[in-house]
Protein backbone atom coordinates (compact mmCIF):
# COMPACT_ATOMS: atom_id res chain seq x y z
CA UNK A 1 0.00 0.00 0.00
CA UNK A 2 1.15 3.60 -0.46
CA UNK A 3 1.77 5.88 2.50
CA UNK A 4 1.02 9.61 2.65
CA UNK A 5 4.68 10.09 1.80
CA UNK A 6 4.11 8.37 -1.51
CA UNK A 7 6.21 5.32 -0.69
CA UNK A 8 5.15 1.69 -0.62
CA UNK A 9 4.68 0.18 2.80
CA UNK A 10 4.23 -3.35 4.03
CA UNK A 11 2.72 -2.12 7.28
CA UNK A 12 -0.56 -3.66 8.43
CA UNK A 13 -3.74 -1.72 7.85
CA UNK A 14 -3.90 -0.45 11.42
CA UNK A 15 -3.03 3.19 11.93
CA UNK A 16 0.29 4.10 13.45
CA UNK A 17 0.25 7.10 15.76
CA UNK A 18 3.16 9.50 15.72
CA UNK A 19 5.00 9.69 19.01
CA UNK A 20 6.68 13.03 18.88
CA UNK A 21 9.83 13.69 20.91
CA UNK A 22 7.84 16.59 22.37
CA UNK A 23 5.14 14.35 23.84
CA UNK A 24 4.86 15.19 27.50
CA UNK A 25 6.44 18.64 27.25
CA UNK A 26 4.22 21.50 28.40
CA UNK A 27 2.01 22.72 25.59
CA UNK A 28 2.89 20.03 23.04
CA UNK A 29 0.93 17.01 21.86
CA UNK A 30 1.32 14.68 18.93
CA UNK A 31 -1.79 14.25 16.82
CA UNK A 32 -3.84 11.18 17.64
CA UNK A 33 -6.63 11.91 15.14
CA UNK A 34 -4.62 11.12 12.03
CA UNK A 35 -2.33 8.20 11.25
CA UNK A 36 1.35 8.95 11.21
CA UNK A 37 3.16 9.01 7.94
CA UNK A 38 5.55 6.28 6.92
CA UNK A 39 8.85 6.59 5.16
CA UNK A 40 10.57 9.12 7.41
CA UNK A 41 8.31 12.22 7.15
CA UNK A 42 8.05 14.01 10.48
CA UNK A 43 7.24 17.37 12.02
CA UNK A 44 8.13 17.71 15.70
CA UNK A 45 9.67 19.94 18.33
CA UNK A 46 11.68 19.39 21.47
CA UNK A 47 11.03 22.92 22.74
CA UNK A 48 8.29 24.54 24.77
CA UNK A 49 6.05 27.08 22.98
CA UNK A 50 6.38 29.94 25.49
CA UNK A 51 4.90 33.35 24.82
CA UNK A 52 7.67 35.86 24.15
CA UNK A 53 10.11 33.28 22.78
CA UNK A 54 11.02 31.62 19.49
CA UNK A 55 9.61 28.11 19.10
CA UNK A 56 11.57 25.77 16.82
CA UNK A 57 9.86 23.18 14.61
CA UNK A 58 11.95 20.29 13.28
CA UNK A 59 11.08 19.14 9.76
CA UNK A 60 12.33 15.81 8.42
CA UNK A 61 11.62 14.01 5.17
CA UNK A 62 14.74 11.92 4.79
CA UNK A 63 13.84 10.64 1.32
CA UNK A 64 13.32 14.25 0.10
CA UNK A 65 16.78 15.75 0.65
CA UNK A 66 17.23 18.83 -1.53
CA UNK A 67 13.49 19.28 -2.24
CA UNK A 68 11.60 22.48 -1.49
CA UNK A 69 9.20 22.57 1.47
CA UNK A 70 6.41 24.76 2.78
CA UNK A 71 5.06 24.63 6.33
CA UNK A 72 1.63 25.84 7.36
CA UNK A 73 0.00 26.71 10.67
CA UNK A 74 -3.62 27.28 11.65
CA UNK A 75 -5.54 27.76 14.89
CA UNK A 76 -8.91 26.39 13.72
CA UNK A 77 -7.97 22.72 14.02
CA UNK A 78 -7.82 19.61 11.92
CA UNK A 79 -10.19 18.57 9.15
CA UNK A 80 -10.28 17.29 5.60
CA UNK A 81 -10.67 20.59 3.80
CA UNK A 82 -7.54 20.31 1.62
CA UNK A 83 -7.41 17.28 -0.65
CA UNK A 84 -4.25 16.44 -2.61
CA UNK A 85 -4.91 13.50 -4.95
CA UNK A 86 -5.97 10.70 -2.54
CA UNK A 87 -4.31 12.36 0.46
CA UNK A 88 -5.35 15.21 2.74
CA UNK A 89 -3.54 18.09 4.37
CA UNK A 90 -5.59 18.00 7.57
CA UNK A 91 -5.47 21.70 8.46
CA UNK A 92 -8.57 23.88 8.41
CA UNK A 93 -7.58 27.05 6.53
CA UNK A 94 -7.82 30.31 8.48
CA UNK A 95 -5.95 33.64 8.34
CA UNK A 96 -2.81 32.08 9.86
CA UNK A 97 -2.88 29.27 7.31
CA UNK A 98 -2.90 31.77 4.44
CA UNK A 99 -0.23 33.95 6.10
CA UNK A 100 2.11 30.97 6.44
CA UNK A 101 1.41 29.40 3.05
CA UNK A 102 1.82 32.80 1.38
CA UNK A 103 5.02 33.49 3.34
CA UNK A 104 3.45 36.85 4.24
CA UNK A 105 5.19 37.51 7.57
CA UNK A 106 8.60 35.81 7.35
CA UNK A 107 9.84 37.71 10.42
CA UNK A 108 7.27 35.80 12.56
CA UNK A 109 7.01 32.56 10.56
CA UNK A 110 10.74 32.06 9.98
CA UNK A 111 11.87 29.44 7.45
CA UNK A 112 8.30 28.20 6.89
CA UNK A 113 9.43 28.01 3.23
CA UNK A 114 12.77 26.71 2.08
CA UNK A 115 14.79 23.77 0.84
CA UNK A 116 15.54 20.66 2.88
CA UNK A 117 19.25 19.97 3.33
CA UNK A 118 20.77 16.89 1.68
CA UNK A 119 19.81 14.82 4.75
CA UNK A 120 16.17 15.85 4.26
CA UNK A 121 15.88 18.08 7.33
CA UNK A 122 15.20 21.73 8.08
CA UNK A 123 14.12 23.88 11.01
CA UNK A 124 11.32 26.44 10.96
CA UNK A 125 10.70 28.92 13.79
CA UNK A 126 7.68 30.71 15.14
CA UNK A 127 8.52 34.02 16.81
CA UNK A 128 5.80 34.23 19.48
CA UNK A 129 4.97 37.78 20.62
CA UNK A 130 5.15 38.48 24.35
CA UNK A 131 1.40 39.17 24.70
CA UNK A 132 -0.13 37.26 27.66
CA UNK A 133 -3.45 37.10 25.79
CA UNK A 134 -1.86 34.45 23.53
CA UNK A 135 -1.49 31.92 26.37
CA UNK A 136 -3.74 28.93 25.77
CA UNK A 137 -4.02 29.29 22.00
CA UNK A 138 -3.58 25.93 20.29
CA UNK A 139 -1.80 25.86 16.92
CA UNK A 140 -1.84 23.07 14.35
CA UNK A 141 1.03 22.61 11.89
CA UNK A 142 2.10 20.46 8.97
CA UNK A 143 4.54 20.69 6.07
CA UNK A 144 4.76 19.45 2.50
CA UNK A 145 7.62 18.87 0.11
CA UNK A 146 7.52 19.50 -3.61
CA UNK A 147 7.82 19.09 -6.58
CA UNK A 148 6.47 15.63 -7.18
CA UNK A 149 3.26 13.67 -7.19
CA UNK A 150 0.21 14.19 -9.36
CA UNK A 151 -0.72 17.57 -7.80
CA UNK A 152 2.85 18.79 -7.32
CA UNK A 153 3.00 17.77 -3.65
CA UNK A 154 5.47 14.96 -2.99
CA UNK A 155 5.40 14.49 0.79
CA UNK A 156 2.80 15.47 3.41
CA UNK A 157 4.10 15.35 6.98
CA UNK A 158 2.30 14.32 10.10
CA UNK A 159 0.09 16.93 11.76
CA UNK A 160 1.61 18.40 14.93
CA UNK A 161 -0.11 20.65 17.47
CA UNK A 162 1.03 22.74 20.39
CA UNK A 163 -0.51 25.14 22.90
CA UNK A 164 1.12 28.44 23.83
CA UNK A 165 2.16 28.59 27.50
CA UNK A 166 3.24 31.47 29.80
Amino acid sequence: RTSRCGHTSTESSRSMILRSPAAGLPGTTPSTRFPSVLGGCALSSTGTPKVGTTYKLDLAAVQDGGKSYAAALCVTGYGTAIKVDRRFIPLLPDIFFYLTVGNSIPSVFQNFHGVLNTSGTAQASLVIPGAPVLVGIKAFTEFVTYPGGPKGIHTISNPFSFTLVP
